[in-house]
């Protein structure tokens, strides 16, 4: 055997040998923080989150062109958002919580 794999590392014991040895990479599984629906949403949208939000958790809607066209501070771990003054289309929410951030697009429809 010219080279192999042990914990995760190839190894090479002949140095004149080019080996091709394919390393595994684990999946990560990350789950989100934050859940949005019903997508696409009529008169309101429901944000769920999976554990109380930071005290400076706020939450923003952007239109397609990059404006804001709603912002709320979360406080607790469901929040319902009125979408009635929200034309149809595509849009995006952008939650900021404790130095991440989770965006979601989301489409209004009546």
């Amino acid at each position: 055997m010219l080279c192999f794999s042990l914990n995760g590392t190839a190894m090479y014991p002949d140095s004149s040998y080019n080996c091709d040895v394919t390393i595994g990479i684990q999946n990560l599984e990350v789950k989100p923080d934050f859940v949005i629906y019903p997508n696409p949403a009529k008169s309101y949208l429901v944000v769920e989150a999976d554990e109380p939000p930071a005290k400076a958790c706020y939450l923003e809607i952007f239109n397609p062109n990059g404006i804001r066209v709603l912002e709320k501070q979360i406080e607790t771990t469901t929040t319902f958002l009125n979408l009635a003054s929200l034309s149809n289309g595509i849009y995006f929410v952008r939650i900021a919580d404790n130095g991440k951030l989770f965006t979601q697009k989301f489409i209004k429809r009546q």
